[in-house]
């Protein structure tokens, strides 16, 4: 294999990987934002009867 080919196969990896970490990261801050909407949602309906959670 020469080194051309292997520089390829190199950077073709390396995309990937970089496409997945930047795939999961915007998975984990898609997530993030669901809980902080559903924590806020609870907050408001429960301040409503009366009840303070943090």
């Amino acid at each position: 294999m020469s080194v051309r080919q292997y520089t390829f196969v190199f950077n073709v990896g390396a995309n990937r990987t970089l496409q997945t970490l930047v795939d999961l990261s915007l998975l984990v801050s898609n997530l993030l934002e669901s809980v902080h909407e559903i924590c806020s949602d609870f907050r408001g309906t429960n301040s409503r009867h009366g009840l303070n959670l943090v």
